[in-house]
């Protein structure tokens, strides 16, 4: 969906830009459970951040049932969301399903993995640091 271009002109309007994260898993039903959890926090002080849970079918049931049972009361409509991609488990096409089920064409995205410790700075450096048509690629190091 498109929407009518918009101008940013200060950093309020930039920290307040829907970010939506993009998780492609698959066998990692655990780790994902962990992430959603660091997820629930950010959530809770950040209404305009938004999570894709891209999953192949097989797993589908299982963490949709999860996210439904145990967080839907604690996220406004459509926070996170489940789309399924196709067996076996591509990472790439998850992705493109992921890409495909943000809102608006010009919202952020950000691909993340759920090993990746994500922080409240991480949301703010990827608002504040991207401009429309712009890429944020950072540099990971343990």
């Amino acid at each position: 969906m498109i929407r009518e271009p918009f101008e940013i002109n200060s950093a309020h309007e930039r920290l307040t830009r829907p970010l939506t994260i993009i998780v492609p898993v698959y066998g990692r039903a655990t780790t994902l459970y962990r992430f959603l959890a660091d997820f629930r926090q950010f959530a809770s002080r950040d209404a305009f951040l938004r999570l894709i849970v891209a999953v192949t079918e097989e797993e589908k049931y299982d963490i949709s049932s999860y996210i439904q049972e145990k967080m839907t009361n604690e996220f406004h409509s459509g926070q996170v969301t489940t789309v399924t991609c196709r067996n076996p488990f591509s990472r790439g096409d998850c992705l493109n399903k992921g890409i495909q089920a943000v809102a608006y064409d010009d919202d952020l995205f950000f691909v993340s993995d759920v090993d990746l410790y994500l922080t409240d700075a991480l949301f703010k450096r990827i608002r504040l640091f991207t401009d429309e048509n712009s890429l944020f690629f950072p540099a990971f190091f343990r």
